[in-house]
């Protein structure tokens, strides 16, 4: 995952193609241009988590199972949850042990907002419960944005994963507009940056900004930046790509001709 900026600030970048698809949700593709995204943890600055007891499923969560989308890096994944989930991708362990489990998620409400808890746990081969790790998102209105765990874990020892919801509220929108990726560059190293527009109605000083690699489709890279989000104007967002694939995640050098590039704004649950 990425620093909160990166250090080689003049190095020269290269302009990269904008996914452009209007807030839509697929298990095949992962494209979006127009940006209302909830909150992601960094796995290197992310504290280690208190795994919970037991997962507690919330009433009215179903099951909506997915085969060919259920499988990241060759463990099946299991989903109950209200919200609509894409494929699961994830990142390598990193040098502290973290591992970052993601899937692009939506609310479907058209007015209301969404606050939603999970538990994530993970199996061994013979479905011994290894470890279980709590994790929650925020969405607004139509939203569409990343499901992340942070697992601080042996991967090795893990079969199959389990995402279970544990609690979901729908609540007016703590903030109304949008926020827009109007340019997207690529340097060595896989050093990205991005430019954006915000139409929110109120500033958010302690936002992030994921950046999302993707070929074909299928994402490679990903990577996030700490920013302040201003209401009715423009920032930028700077970080190198990291490693991360459904399948196996390759190191990252030059940037290939067809990457396409995409973003989401990452709102924390309001207090």
């Amino acid at each position: 995952m990425s620093k909160p900026r990166d250090s080689r600030s003049k190095m020269p970048l290269l302009t990269l193609s904008i996914v452009c698809a209007v807030l839509l949700i697929t298990t095949v593709a992962f494209g979006v241009s127009t940006l209302l995204m909830s909150r992601m943890t960094i796995a290197q600055a992310a504290p280690t988590p208190a795994p919970t007891t037991s997962p507690t499923t919330a009433p009215g969560a179903t099951e909506k199972p997915d085969d060919a989308d259920r499988v990241v890096q060759g463990r099946e994944v299991t989903v109950v949850s209200d919200l609509d989930f894409g494929y699961f991708f994830m990142s390598r362990t990193d040098a502290h042990g973290y591992t970052s489990l993601y899937s692009q998620i939506r609310n479907t409400d058209a007015k209301q907002a969404v606050t939603v808890y999970f538990d994530v746990s993970l199996y061994d081969d013979e479905g011994t419960l290894v470890s279980r790790w709590p994790t929650s998102s925020y969405l607004l209105p139509d939203q569409v944005t990343l499901f992340d765990s942070t697992l601080a874990e042996n991967m090795l020892d893990v079969a199959s994963i389990s995402v279970e919801q544990t609690g979901i509220s729908l609540d007016p929108p703590a903030t109304t507009g949008t926020v827009k990726m109007t340019e997207a560059r690529g340097g060595d190293g896989g050093v990205v940056e991005g430019a954006f527009t915000s139409s929110l109605s109120a500033p958010d000083g302690n936002a992030q900004v994921a950046i999302v690699g993707t070929v074909d489709g299928e994402v490679f890279a990903l990577c996030a930046d700490y920013v302040e989000i201003p209401a009715n104007d423009t920032f930028t967002a700077r970080c190198t790509l990291e490693p991360t694939s459904r399948n196996t995640p390759e190191p990252i050098g030059d940037l290939p001709d067809d990457t396409e590039i995409t973003a989401f704004y990452l709102l924390d649950i309001p207090r």
